[in-house]
């Protein structure tokens, strides 16, 4: 699979770590847990094995309306550095996805049948659930927020492997479908750039928030 950015690859921690360790880890991710702490939360109720850059992109949904809870909110931030980890994507990318298309919001439901944070198509989910070997059971799986973002994690990246890790026509395809893309491209049609734009300007804001 292509590495689609610079982000540092790294195993995602399950254990608390020394202080000393957390710092080198904010150095490589560029989040600092001071920055970006959710309110009400300080350091010394941080709970036991969460880094600081899992506590920072639960900082990125503070404000929103998510329909989650403060602990299930955390865990999806873990998911979310997991997943985009794993896959050689910046979390704080993949955020930026996830605030254009839902605002956080996991009940979110467009006009067009699109479900939750990522906002995915049953049509698209069933194939991606038959690919990462999750149960499929109708909307109900699109709206559990953390297989959401496996899912939509999960397709990103398969869009920027067949475009070359080329983030503008990936996004494109993410919003228009793959193969409404690729017909656009087969008519010397220019990439549309709208949806692209928001996400790329929500990236720079998380990331100015966050101090990176």
């Amino acid at each position: 699979m292509i590495k689609h950015s610079s982000y540092p690859q790294r195993t995602f921690f399950k254990k608390a770590v020394p202080a000393v360790f957390a710092a080198a880890v904010a150095c490589l991710t560029g989040i600092s847990s001071q920055a970006v702490l959710p309110a009400g939360m300080t350091d010394a109720r941080r709970p036991a094995g969460i880094d600081d850059e899992t506590v920072g992109i639960m900082g990125m949904m503070e404000g929103y309306s998510t329909g989650m809870t403060a602990p299930e909110r955390l865990k999806l931030a873990g998911v979310i550095v997991e997943e985009s980890v794993r896959r050689g994507i910046d979390p704080v990318f993949m955020v930026a996805i996830i605030k254009t298309e839902s605002a956080f919001f996991s009940r979110a439901r467009s006009t067009r049948g699109a479900l939750g944070l990522m906002q995915i198509r049953t049509a698209t989910a069933r194939y991606l659930a038959d690919e990462l070997d999750i149960a499929w059971e109708g909307e109900a799986t699109l709206y559990d927020p953390y297989t959401n973002v496996r899912m939509g994690i999960h397709y990103f990246s398969t869009l920027l492997d067949r475009y070359g890790a080329d983030k503008a026509k990936a996004l494109a395809a993410y919003s228009m479908g793959p193969s409404s893309l690729t017909e656009r491209l087969k008519g010397a049609e220019t990439v549309p750039t709208v949806y692209g734009d928001r996400v790329f300007l929500h990236y720079r804001n998380l990331k100015g928030r966050a101090g990176i």
